[in-house]
């Protein structure tokens, strides 16, 4: 699946490594959220709240230097741009079956 689509890949490796929901997965913001040893993840925390989601292990820092690789800048998220994050999730469900 990484050949075909990266994006969705990642995804996947966000949600199963980490622990994110999907939509905390699509909405995430890789290269604005990691900063010491973490994620700060604004999508579904309590209002005003950030969750900060601890890169521990070999396995999680390997999906968090993919995802920084892939979308290097800071304003770029999982979901591509221009697509709407519904039809994103849509796609990643198609993905798993």
């Amino acid at each position: 699946m990484r050949e075909r689509d990266p994006r969705a890949a990642l995804h996947l490796e966000l949600v199963r490594t980490l622990g994110l929901t999907h939509r905390q997965a699509a909405m995430l913001q890789p290269a604005a959220s990691y900063r010491d040893g973490a994620l700060d993840v604004v999508w579904e925390a309590p209002e005003g709240r950030v969750l900060r989601v601890p890169v521990a292990g070999e396995r999680a820092r390997a999906v968090v230097a993919e995802a920084l690789a892939l979308l290097p800048d800071p304003a770029e998220r999982v979901c591509p741009p221009g697509l709407a994050r519904a039809t994103w999730l849509r796609k990643v469900y198609d993905l798993l079956r």
